[in-house]
């Protein structure tokens, strides 16, 4: 959309987390930002507007991200309508053990919620890496590791630390060896070969 500023156009400024859609689980997401264009067309406004959708500290604040790059995993939609390797089945099972009627009232649980769509995001994942990997998606993830190869094994490297640490965004409370990325390759690598010797 190209943006003249001598003509006015009415917009809506809406933060993703606050937003319910259909398949939401407790936390506004890709659908149901679909969901809101679709409302805002249908009623004039020519622009909508969020906040960003970064993936974020502990303290959930969209201005307190983790990654200039890398978006919150729980903003992703998570239902087999969406996720083409997330088996309805797979879903069924695994929401079916949390109560999603209390997810989806009230503040957003960010624990519960980030809990389940990773537990959700690692079965569509676990699928993925069964194919056979000559399917088009397949070759379009190899792409997209490529391309985005300036950012994302220093972020990969970083989330593996955050978690090795208890999520301890507090650098100084990590052991030594993790503090800065050089350091952290080589306790990484020191790691596989340990895993190596043990098999």
């Amino acid at each position: 959309m190209m943006l003249d500023p001598e003509k006015k156009i009415a917009g809506i400024l809406v933060p993703l987390f606050a937003l319910r859609g259909k398949h939401d689980l407790g936390v506004g997401d890709t659908e149901a930002l679909s969901e809101m264009i679709e409302w805002a067309a249908g009623n004039n406004f020519r622009a909508v507007q969020i906040l960003p959708v970064n993936e974020t500290g502990g303290d959930h604040s969209p201005y307190n991200v983790l990654s200039a790059f890398a978006l919150d995993p729980a903003t992703i939609t998570t239902h087999p309508s969406w996720l083409p390797d997330l088996t309805p089945g797979d879903y069924r099972r695994i929401t079916e053990r949390r109560d999603l009627s209390a997810l989806r009232s009230g503040p957003v649980d960010y624990a519960g919620v980030k809990a389940l769509k990773r537990e959700l995001l690692e079965a569509a994942w676990d699928r993925f890496r069964k194919g056979d990997g000559r399917s088009g998606r397949s070759k379009l993830f190899t792409q997209f590791l490529e391309q985005q190869d300036a950012w994302l094994p220093d972020y990969t490297l970083y989330r593996v630390l955050l978690e090795s640490n208890n999520h301890a965004e507090d650098l100084s409370r990590w052991p030594l060896a993790q503090r800065n990325a050089s350091s952290a390759r080589v306790w990484l690598a020191s790691l596989a070969v340990q895993e190596q010797e043990a098999v």
